[in-house]
Order: C-alpha cells, then structure tokens, then sequence
C-alpha cells in the first residue's frame, strides 16, 4: 500500500513511526519546508514528492497532516482525486467546512477517516468507564487536559 503523508511536522512523524510499522507499507510525503523534509527523508527512509498533487496522485491513502486551516483544501483535493482519505483531528476548521468535506467523500465513495484516537487512550477508557457504571454518580461538568511537548 502506498501512503502518502501531507506535512511532515509533529503529526506527520508520530504517523510514520506507525505507517514503518506495518509490512507492505512504501511511505512517501510533501512538506514545504524543505529543512523538515530532509530531516524526515532521512528518518523514515522515504522519498519526498514535488507537490501535493504528485504526491496525491502517487498514494493509494492520503494522510494529512497539516495545520487545521489547511485542511479543507487538502482534503477536497484528495477527494477529487478518488483516492483514500486519512485526516488528523480536527477535520476541519468550521463546522460547515467539516460537513462539505464528509458530503463531498460521501458523495465520491472515498473511504475517510479521522484521527480521534484519545478515546481509546487507558486513562480515558477507565475514566469512560467508570462514568458508564456509575461509579462517581451523575457528573454535571467534567473537565479534562492534555498536554505534551509542545
């Protein structure tokens, strides 16, 4: 399977850590910086595109991996160009973007999916979990935070 990853920064890293997991996998990516792209070349053994589109046209999946606002774009571009859509959360920046996005894959037959993974985190199950089966009653708010490196 060929996949393509569109921008390489935190995401598109944390991805191909997985995608070189898996057998049978070619890896290839576009990033406009051309410092990232070097670095990441070298760390997962893989081959920079020219563009998006050569890169679009070359991936059997598509995962973006760019920032928020670029999404829509991307996404509509790999939509048209049938082929399989993977998008990092959010989908997009709006909720009118996200719902043309989801008519537009629907309407294309291209499978989409969205990386909302925190859900299947240990500490989030548990705390799913313990929700479920009452074990803290009815909560009214609950609060969470993340955070990471950056």
């Amino acid at each position: 399977m060929r996949i393509g990853i569109l921008g390489v920064g935190g995401m598109g890293n944390v991805h191909a850590r997985q995608y070189r997991k898996m057998p049978d996998v070619e890896l290839r990516f576009y990033d406009l910086d051309a410092e990232r792209s070097a670095a990441f070349a070298e760390r997962w053994q893989s081959e920079p595109e020219s563009s998006p589109d050569d890169l679009v046209s070359w991936a059997d999946v598509v995962d973006v991996c760019l920032p928020t606002d670029a999404h829509k774009d991307a996404a509509m571009r790999t939509i048209a160009s049938g082929r399989a859509l993977f998008m990092e959360k959010p989908l997009a920046r709006t909720l009118e973007d996200a719902g043309e996005i989801l008519q537009a894959a629907e309407k294309a037959g291209v499978p989409l999916g969205v990386g909302h993974v925190v859900r299947y985190f240990p500490e989030f199950r548990t705390g799913h979990g313990v929700v479920e089966n009452g074990g803290i009653g009815r909560p009214a708010a609950a609060r969470t935070r993340r955070g990471g490196a950056a």
